[in-house]
């Protein structure tokens, strides 16, 4: 099986709140920062 070992998301979605939400508590993202309309996540060993 693979294993995912680096990730970065940059959502440009409808809802933004609940699609950050979903990423984070979810999927086990981490939200890095936001701006108006954008939001900047990553996951495991990408800094």
């Amino acid at each position: 099986m693979s294993e995912l070992t680096r990730v970065q998301c940059v959502l440009a979605v409808p809802d933004l709140e609940k699609s950050v939400a979903f990423y984070c508590n979810q999927l086990g993202f981490t939200l890095h920062f936001e701006v108006e309309g954008w939001a900047f996540l990553s996951r495991d060993q990408f800094d």
